[in-house]
């Protein structure tokens, strides 16, 4: 069983946060795998629980969210919102990781790669998934 944190932070406008860090056992390279779920999903899909024990599995520690909380609802969010969100997440969750990859759904992920792109080093097409290799200059 890996070990791992849940957490919550709060975002630059004010809300809290949910997430959870799943560590892997040797993660040699410090090297993170951010997970967004879709724009009605949660961080606990089965989807998504099943990506953090594989990556887990395979050197990476694995970093999910929710993208709503009792206090922000859904039906108040814009992308710009969840933008701001994955921002918040980065900032203070993945600072210390020499590389960081995101994963998400392909429309939430491309609005988010586009609202975040001067951050944004190499993005690539996989499946129905968008997998961006982040580099960021806030270590």
């Amino acid at each position: 069983m890996n070990k791992f944190e849940e957490w919550d932070i709060t975002s630059a406008q004010g809300y809290k946060i949910d997430g959870r860090t799943d560590f892997a056992e040797e993660n040699t390279l410090n090297k993170c795998f951010v997970i967004v779920h879709g724009y009605c999903g949660t961080m606990n899909e089965h989807l998504h629980e099943e990506a953090a024990r594989f990556f887990t599995s395979h050197g990476y520690d694995v970093v999910r969210f929710n993208l709503q909380s009792q206090e922000h609802k859904l039906r108040d969010h814009t992308l710009q919102t969840h933008a701001h969100y994955l921002l918040s997440v980065l900032e203070q969750r993945c600072k210390k990781y020499n590389k960081i990859y995101l994963s998400g759904h392909i429309v939430m992920a491309a609005l988010q790669l586009w609202l975040l792109s001067p951050k944004i080093l190499t993005p690539s097409v996989c499946g129905t998934h968008l997998l961006i290799c982040l580099h960021y200059g806030i270590k």
